[in-house]
């Protein structure tokens, strides 16, 4: 009997030091991190709050998906910024955070200040439109399988029609597009989640702020996966594009310099050898001309080099304007951007 007490009196004494399973277990649940998703807003006032409201119905049935939704202003001229400032406190899976820039910067510029952003704060990010034309209840299965998997998910644009001049300029530069070397496909749209490991590289992009973003999350992705989606009716029940022609030539432009060095390699090699060719040719008839004791030898050689001097004046200028168009670009830093007095905070 008093060998059974002391056994029983040394398990007590042990008992202190053994780990509880239910704080091992509760260490090793996993918690969803909550993702940011990134709204460029210019000249939404009659959007942002049926875009909140419809945020809120997805996913209020979805406690394991919280959602940070950041409306970044990007320099509106009507009531978009006093809307965004209108919207709710909330608390739980939804919460609203905003950015004001000084000025229209653009929408790659909006996009850019609103990933830093969202890095800072952690988990994945999500960038889409804030007219209404990506629908949230899209986002559920490629946050999942971002979570998962790591890898991107863009969306797959589906019964999405275009105009005659739209499918026109879209052919071309799906044509330059391939022969340069840089990713394009017309079907996918810019209604992108990806992890928090990617957004870090994309934050710390070069490029990031003059490149527009898809197909800078294309190249710096390890692949990506593609999620159908069907492009609905603006909530402002405009029907007009707010993009104008000179901003998607410039969009375009820009798309191509993604990979600049293929560029600019390719695009020396097609011009050296047009010029070779002209003045081959130029000198092939000049001196033909000469045996022939004509005068158009050296006419002929004169007109050569007066043409290639052009084309290379030509590149030179074009050169320069690019040069100058991303310099411009890039003058977007977040202290010349945006007020830090008009940021509303994350909950």
């Amino acid at each position: 009997m008093l060998e059974l007490c002391l056994r029983l009196e040394a398990i007590y004494l042990f008992l202190p030091h053994l780990p509880a399973r239910a704080e091992t277990v509760a260490v090793q649940e996993r918690t969803v991190a909550t993702a940011t998703v990134v709204l460029p807003c210019w000249n939404e006032e009659r959007s942002v709050r049926p875009l909140f409201e419809t945020f809120k119905q997805v996913f209020a049935d979805n406690p394991p998906q919280s959602i940070r939704l950041l409306f970044v202003d990007d320099g509106s001229t009507d009531r978009t910024w006093q809307e965004v400032e209108g919207l709710p406190d909330t608390s739980g899976p939804l919460q609203i955070c905003s950015v004001r820039l000084r000025s229209h910067f653009g929408k790659t510029a909006a996009q850019a200040i609103g990933l830093q952003w969202a890095v800072a704060q952690g988990g994945p990010v999500v960038f889409m439109d804030s007219d209404g034309q990506h629908h949230p209840h899209a986002l559920l299965d490629p946050l999942t399988r971002c979570s998962t998997s790591g890898k991107t998910q863009i969306a797959r644009r589906a019964e999405y029609q275009r105009t005659t001049i739209s499918k026109m300029g879209t052919a071309g530069l799906q044509l330059l597009a391939k022969l340069i070397g840089v990713p394009f496909r017309p079907d996918l749209a810019e209604y992108v989640v990806i992890s928090e490991e990617t957004a870090s590289r994309l934050a710390t992009s070069s490029q990031l702020r003059t490149i527009p973003l898809l197909p800078l999350v294309q190249s710096i992705s390890n692949g990506f996966e593609t999620f159908c989606v069907v492009v609905t009716e603006r909530l402002d029940g405009t029907t007009q594009t707010r993009w104008s022609n000179s901003a998607l030539w410039q969009k375009a432009v820009l798309h191509l310099l993604t990979n600049p060095w293929a560029l600019f390699l390719r695009l020396s090699i097609v011009i050296s050898g047009a010029i070779l060719l002209m003045g081959g040719y130029g000198l092939y008839v000049g001196l033909t001309s000469m045996f022939n004791g004509t005068f158009l030898g050296v006419g002929s050689i004169l007109v050569a080099v007066v043409i290639t001097f052009a084309m290379l004046g030509m590149i030179q200028i074009a050169t320069l304007a690019l040069v100058i168009l991303l310099l411009k670009r890039l003058d977007v830093s977040p202290g010349a951007v945006y007020d830090p007095e008009s940021e509303r905070p994350s909950e």
